[in-house]
């Protein structure tokens, strides 16, 4: 059996960065989580830690016109950690300039 378990959920304001270079103001959700692998073994049930990632949303403050066609970017968190992501889908037509979340997909972890 599999469960998730809930490692941290950093929010707050940040920067989005592409190569280094800010170009959009932000306000951030994220929930960081691990898998758990439930595995029925002849002493037991054990519970062994599976892979963690991350998942969330962003709300553009300032700079939602440069996000658009873009591949990778970087997420710096209030706390000064950075994880790269990439937008998890752009809907044609939508106006980037009115804050509502956009949900991203992180890639790795947070360095």
């Amino acid at each position: 059996m599999r469960k998730t378990k809930l490692i941290e959920s950093p929010r707050g304001k940040g920067e989005v960065l592409d190569q280094g270079t800010r170009i959009a103001k932000v306000n951030y959700i994220l929930e960081v989580l691990q898998d758990v692998i439930e595995a029925e073994t002849f002493s037991g049930v054990k519970e062994e830690e599976g892979l963690m990632y991350a998942k969330g949303s962003i709300t553009v403050l300032d700079g939602a016109n440069l996000l658009m066609y873009r591949d990778k970017l970087s997420l710096r968190l209030q706390d000064g950690r950075q994880i790269d992501f990439f937008i998890q889908s752009f809907a044609v037509g939508r106006d980037y300039t009115n804050p509502t979340p956009i949900k991203i997909h992180p890639t790795g972890g947070f360095y």
